[in-house]
């Protein structure tokens, strides 16, 4: 399934994961999605310019539910956010 589809089951379903006000108040940004499901936020709290933090997220793409799959803000960087998303995809 695609992102903007997902986004739109979430909604459609009442949940509020990628409202805008939800994605502005994490100051989250959707990094990369796998169409399974499979995806990487980024957030930053202490303001514009500071270091993003990476959470690999699971998308049911049934009900539109987001899963946390690591701790929130696990990952310092994309990359091994992504190594170990593909991993875990690849598991499957």
């Amino acid at each position: 399934m695609r992102f903007r589809e997902f986004k739109q089951l979430n909604q459609d379903n009442g949940n509020h994961f990628f409202s805008p006000d939800t994605m502005r108040f994490f100051n989250s940004v959707i990094e990369l999605w796998d169409n399974s499901g499979f995806f990487i936020t980024s957030e930053s709290f202490t303001g514009e310019h500071s270091d993003r933090f990476y959470s690999i997220r699971r998308g049911d793409l049934t009900s539109g539910k987001v899963t946390k799959i690591s701790e929130f803000q696990q990952y310092k960087n994309l990359d091994d956010a992504e190594d170990d998303m593909n991993e875990m995809i690849g598991d499957m």
